[in-house]
């Protein structure tokens, strides 16, 4: 656990997780047991290296908010220490959120995937880059007691702030994480698994329900996959995306929320004047 060399650990440069090698044609004979390295390939800046790792059974690291880090996720063998082919894989970012008052907006940017996968009614905003690359970037604010403690049963809000990303007979992947300017740290979450598409929906009833099944309240993976939408009960990712840059969005929403600032302050005063004008009746 040396992301960065930040610590805590001391050693070979990132953080080492032993993972399970289902459905990704990955391991061995005989062994259904992985490596997985997550190292930094740009400067790296936690707010807290001691809180990185695990949380439950998915991978974390944390930033300070206003920086960003460029990441290598790679599968490799130990015994040799070089990188592993992944025939086929997936990686879910979950609680893709931002801090009080709309600071601190985390956000994924990568490139390489061949498809991606979001929750119907998602509040992760979807941009194309001019690089040919994505961003995904949170738009809603929530508190950390909300984040999943495993990748294969979520409910319908943590579904709502994840993203899935399919890649295909890749070496490693690589990806940028980020968080807008703000005064609280940014926590990251991830699994080597397909959650958006495969974890169960936990319905406020308690009753657990298939991801693509279509039930009220099951927020099901919309999709750029065709073959997924016609097959597994998917959402045609149509109409997701926004009418513009993250910026415009951004903006648009500062417009929003100043907008009803001033309708929410003429109301006040205009309660006022008509306290006013009844205490001089």
């Amino acid at each position: 656990n040396n992301l960065g060399n930040a610590g805590p650990d001391v050693g070979a440069e990132g953080i080492f997780y032993k993972v399970r090698t289902n459905h990704v044609a990955l391991s061995k004979p005989g062994s259904k047991e992985g490596w997985l390295r997550l190292r930094a390939s740009t400067p790296y800046t936690p707010y807290w290296p001691a809180d990185n790792g695990i949380k439950g059974t998915n991978a974390a690291f944390n930033i300070k908010a206003g920086t960003s880090v460029g990441l290598v996720l790679e599968a490799y063998d130990p015994e040799t220490d070089k990188p592993v082919e992944i025939p086929h894989g997936s990686l879910t970012f979950f609680d893709v959120d931002e801090g009080p008052g709309h600071t601190g907006r985390e956000y994924i940017n990568a490139n390489g995937f061949e498809n991606y996968y979001v929750a119907n009614g998602t509040e992760v905003y979807v941009e194309d880059k001019s690089d040919g690359s994505k961003t995904f970037m949170g738009t809603q604010y929530s508190e950390g007691t909300d984040n999943p403690t495993t990748s294969w049963v979520l409910d319908a809000h943590q579904k709502k702030k994840a993203v899935t990303l399919e890649f295909e007979r890749e070496r490693d992947v690589r990806f940028t994480v980020g968080a807008t300017d703000g005064n609280w740290p940014r926590y990251f979450e991830f699994a080597a698994t397909p959650s958006v598409v495969c974890a169960q929906t936990m319905l406020p009833d308690g009753r657990l329900v298939g991801a693509g099944e279509d039930v009220a309240g099951n927020p099901r993976p919309r999709t750029n996959n065709h073959h997924f939408t016609q097959e597994f009960g998917g959402v045609p990712i149509k109409d997701l995306q926004g009418p513009g840059s993250i910026d415009e969005f951004l903006a648009e929403e500062k417009r929003k929320r100043d907008a009803a600032r001033r309708e929410a302050l003429a109301e006040k005063n205009k309660k006022k004047d008509d306290g006013s004008a009844f205490g001089r009746a």
